[in-house]
């Protein structure tokens, strides 16, 4: 046999059943595209976070497994079988490499400061910050009044 049949057929195209699929899938897959999009616009907002390598791996995830759904939209009707195979493999082996490679990202990830930890020191930097300026106003008056001091020692 070198032709496999279609699942609308192995569903006897009972349409209610064939639309359930379908539309569950299609849902599914554009859920799990808008995810990257979302992972892609905290990436090109936050500059300065350190996981991007997490988040493209999560993303490449996301997508396979989104695609694998589209797939099974397109093996409704056209009997593609080896394909959906081969995006189902491509999504094993990225699932796989996710798998293992957030492992050893979780000690970073874990040791990342709680926010309101930096807000903790952010206050107590602009208290410092503050307390100089008083520091530097009282030690400002004081130098006027040891000038004072001296014109009126040197008066004498």
């Amino acid at each position: 046999m070198t032709e496999f049949m279609s699942h609308g057929q192995c569903w006897l195209w009972t349409w209610p059943l064939i639309w359930l699929h379908v539309i569950s899938d299609c849902l599914i897959a554009a859920s799990y595209f808008a995810i990257p999009i979302a992972l892609l616009i905290i990436i090109s907002k936050r500059k300065d976070f350190p996981f991007k390598l997490l988040f493209f791996m999560f993303s490449m995830f996301i997508i396979a497994c989104g695609l694998t759904h589209v797939m099974g939209v397109i093996t409704v009707w056209k009997p593609w079988f080896w394909t959906e195979g081969y995006v189902k493999l491509w999504c094993a082996i990225v699932s796989v490499i996710t798998a293992i490679g957030i492992y050893p990202l979780l000690p970073k990830i874990i040791s990342i400061k709680d926010r309101s930890e930096y807000e903790k020191t952010i206050e107590k930097l602009e208290l410092i910050i503050k307390n100089k300026d008083k520091i530097a106003e009282e030690l400002e008056r004081l130098n006027l009044t040891m000038n004072k001091l001296d014109n009126i020692v040197k008066n004498i």
